[in-house]
């Protein structure tokens, strides 16, 4: 149960550009293709997205949950009690869901190094069967794939006390493993991206909303 309560299910969202090997879906014109975007690479943007969700308080997060800015037409949509927030953007904004987990120097003596976090991150991981990624009720995309799975660089941040994963208060370092997937090219009005977990460790298969997009000219 330690290690449960740091694996995040697309409880982030974040808008990505467009990679390679991108498939199109629906009315919509959406692609699902690995993560990259505004400058970044997919395990720097995983990395960042884990920095802005430490720094959240349960008392202090949003039941609709908040919408955060990772880069230039990136941002990151952070679940709520009441599900995930709807975030105005543009059509050039891009969309990164993610299944996965961190480790931190806040667990322990033996979680300190880069190296010991992410075998940590990764081995912790190796339950997930499938990911399915569907926008709009399209046909899913499984991201239980090479391509799509991200390692981010050590990061450093400041756990606040009352912090979403009860580790104690102070500076940390920590090392993100996800499998993460761009989700882009959405043409004006709302879109819906669900995704399917497939992990014996959780039990039965569950699918749920990972994000909601107003997109605005």
């Amino acid at each position: 149960m330690r290690r449960l309560r740091h694996t995040v299910l697309s409880a982030l969202a974040v808008a990505l550009c467009a990679a390679s090997t991108a498939s199109a879906y629906g009315w919509s014109d959406a692609v699902v293709s690995p993560a990259r975007g505004g400058g970044l690479s997919g395990g720097e943007l995983l990395g960042e997205a884990w920095v802005q969700t430490l720094r959240l308080t349960n008392a202090g997060h949003p039941p609709n949950g908040v919408c955060n800015t990772l880069a230039r037409n990136v941002i990151a949509a952070v679940s709520g009690d009441a599900g995930p927030p709807t975030c105005t953007v543009t059509p050039r904004t891009r969309l990164l869901v993610f299944a996965g987990s961190f480790c931190s120097s806040a667990e322990g003596p033996d979680l300190q190094t880069a190296a010991q976090q992410r075998r940590c991150a990764v081995k912790f991981d190796r339950g997930f069967q499938e990911i399915n990624v569907s926008v709009d009720g399209a046909e899913a995309v499984n991201i239980v794939r090479r391509r799509f799975e991200e390692v981010s660089p050590q990061r450093w941040v400041r756990l606040p006390a009352d912090n979403f994963f009860g580790l104690p208060a102070g500076p940390a370092t920590f090392v993100a493993h996800a499998w993460a997937a761009v989700v882009h090219g959405l043409r004006p009005g709302l879109h819906t991206v669900t995704m399917e977990i497939v992990n014996p460790e959780f039990g039965d298969p569950f699918s749920f909303t990972a994000a909601v997009l107003d997109v605005r000219r």
